[in-house]
């Protein structure tokens, strides 16, 4: 072996000495919980994906991580679902000491005892996990085989208007490109959707989770299979905003891109609700 060999070879030898005390860390961890479920984000991001994480890993039964992105984990050959617990639980547990997410707090605050064990463990990664499953959609068959608990997919809708507009101050990519987006994702959503069986799938608008957090967070713990205390419930409606921010009215749109989110509304049952009457 040659000399730049050898060191290329050392190097990755301490790398390796390096990462598995942390890999076994988490596995142990992780290995300490028995859940009953596992759940995973479907959409777009700037759907309310975050708040609705935030909401449901305030309840104490249940543990999601904000962005682990384990579903490209998974996709890349990873296996052991203690792993995957542990780090999920570490990343909740980070999240939770500074629940601050692009300049917003995500802390839902109300006094509760220690859950005695957690029933729903998870990650929120909607918009990656979608791309991936569009990329590869045999993806969803084969973590439901591979995974020892039932999968929950929580789909997270919002008024592509402001989905578009929202992204398109965020990511430069222009009011075109992502309309394209938008519609790609929730094309990938729907036809998941259809993979699954009732049961499994779950979507919630976020107007609807602002017009009535109460019935929309009793919605999803029945989904999950978890109860909700009335202080957990109202705890949650209390962190909920009064009405939906309009995000749309913060950017120029040319009549043929208005028309363009219209046509692929039109094309997405769900989204008919957001139909606007062109004059």
């Amino acid at each position: 072996m040659s000399i730049g060999g050898s060191l290329l070879a050392a190097r990755r030898s301490a790398q390796r000495l390096n990462v598995w005390p942390e890999r076994r860390r988490l596995m142990t961890l992780g290995a300490s919980v028995s859940p009953k479920y596992f759940t995973l984000f479907l959409g777009n991001p700037r759907s309310g994906t975050t708040l609705i994480r935030s909401l449901l890993d305030a309840n104490p039964e249940i543990t999601i991580s904000q962005e682990l992105n384990l579903v490209e984990l998974f996709a890349h050959g990873e296996r052991s679902f203690d792993y995957m617990c542990g780090a999920i639980l570490d990343n909740a547990a980070r999240f939770g000491a500074n629940p601050v997410w692009n300049g917003y707090p995500y802390e839902v605050s109300y006094e509760h005892d220690t859950a005695s064990e957690i029933l729903v463990i998870g990650d929120k990664k909607a918009s990656r996990t979608s791309a991936i499953i569009g990329e590869q959609p045999e993806l969803i068959a084969r973590l439901l085989k591979w995974s020892p608990l039932p999968i929950r997919f929580i789909h997270c809708v919002r008024a592509p208007l402001d989905v578009i507009a929202t992204k398109t101050r965020k990511n430069g990519k222009g009011l075109t490109r992502n309309i394209d987006i938008y519609f790609e994702r929730e094309s990938i959503s729907m036809q998941a959707e259809q993979q699954l069986q009732k049961e499994q799938f779950h979507r919630i608008h976020l107007e609807d989770m602002i017009s009535a957090p109460q019935d929309s967070m009793k919605a999803l713990l029945a989904f999950l299979g978890v109860d909700g205390s009335s202080e957990y419930i109202e705890a949650c409606a209390a962190h909920v905003f009064d009405s939906p921010r309009r995000s749309r009215d913060a950017v120029e749109w040319t009549e043929a891109q208005k028309e363009a989110v219209q046509v692929g509304i039109s094309k997405i049952e769900y989204l008919h609700r957001y139909q606007e009457t062109r004059t």
